[in-house]
């Protein structure tokens, strides 16, 4: 009887460390999964990195972009997870979903304004009057989110 071999514990050992199991092997839900358990986990840098990995694997999924877009805001890099919020708009919108896409772009745009405002208002609390629409903004994605978060299936 000849051994059952399946992808997807040499997809598992390679994100684990282990040698000698070619890259080419990691599938973009193999990629995005890796990445929604190190979010899980609070590794922001991880999540940011695997969530790329799975984009460059398949850069027409929007919610690989979404996922390295919340991973890059909760990294302080505002404008990457601006930038990656709006694509994941334009992807959507590719596929034919009209309402995600204005959600994404709203909370784009508020990010970069919260971005803006920030440098420019030297502390007179208006910042934090911005961040606050901001977080607002972020929590109507939360359904999006949701979804970015948790794993593919193959």
């Amino acid at each position: 009887m000849a051994p059952n071999l399946t992808t997807e514990p040499l997809e598992k050992a390679h994100w684990q460390g282990n040698q000698g199991i070619n890259k080419g092997v990691l599938s973009h839900a193999a990629l995005h999964n890796v990445g929604v358990t190190a979010a899980e986990n609070s590794d922001w840098e991880g999540g940011e990195t695997f969530f790329g990995a799975a984009i460059a694997a398949k850069p027409e999924e929007p919610l690989s972009w979404i996922a390295r877009g919340l991973c890059r805001g909760e990294l302080g890099d505002t404008t990457g997870a601006s930038r990656d919020l709006a694509h994941a708009g334009t992807q959507f919108a590719v596929q034919g979903d009209q309402e995600k896409p204005q959600q994404l772009l709203e909370a784009s745009s508020k990010t970069t304004a919260h971005l803006e405002n920030q440098t420019s208002e030297g502390g007179n609390g208006t910042g934090s009057r911005i961040l606050s629409r901001a977080i607002s903004t972020f929590q109507a994605l939360a359904p999006i989110a949701l979804q970015a978060f948790s794993p593919i299936l193959p």
